[in-house]
């Protein structure tokens, strides 16, 4: 199993570094949108949307994205990175402190909108600056890559069940 995930890593950051550093922004952008289609295909499922709700979900993060994408001034861009920050920063924390889970279908749909869109634009942008995006990635990497080994080592209990299912 660490074989695998440790071939199929090598893979993806070859992919993901030569497309980051090679590919101009218009075709990173749309090398993305496959990630942010799986990526809202996942929320979707975690959300227990209904197969109808899944696409029309998907539909409304990958079109909105396009939109913003190809129409996005700074004032749009400012305010969709705003609205993202407050929500990691005041709406996330106090969520997770008080171990509410979000049930309601509208709650889910605008929550897991301002998770991915606004990553999914920061990304884009952030190609620009390829070292702070390849520092970014190495930090989840890293983190990721530790969890997992640290959990196959000592793991016994979840740490936190209500978080991650």
């Amino acid at each position: 199993m660490l074989s695998t995930r440790l071939a199929t890593g090598t893979a993806l950051l070859v992919v993901v570094v030569s497309a980051l550093l090679y590919l101009p922004n218009p075709w990173w952008n749309a090398l993305l949108i496959p990630v942010l289609a799986g990526a809202s295909w996942e929320w979707s499922r975690l959300a227990r949307y209904a197969a109808a709700a899944r696409w029309g979900f998907c539909a409304l993060v990958l079109g909105s994205a396009i939109a913003l994408w190809l129409g996005a001034g700074p004032v749009i861009t400012a305010v969709l990175l705003a609205i993202s920050c407050a929500f990691w920063l005041l709406v996330a924390p106090a969520w997770l402190a008080a171990r509410r889970r979000v049930q309601s279908a509208i709650a889910l749909t605008i929550t897991g909108w301002i998770v991915l869109v606004p990553a999914w634009f920061a990304l884009g942008r952030l190609q620009a600056r390829p070292g702070q995006l390849l520092a970014l990635f190495a930090i989840v990497w890293l983190a990721d890559t530790g969890a997992y080994a640290a959990g196959r080592a000592w793991g016994k209990h979840k740490l936190a069940v209500h978080i991650s299912p």
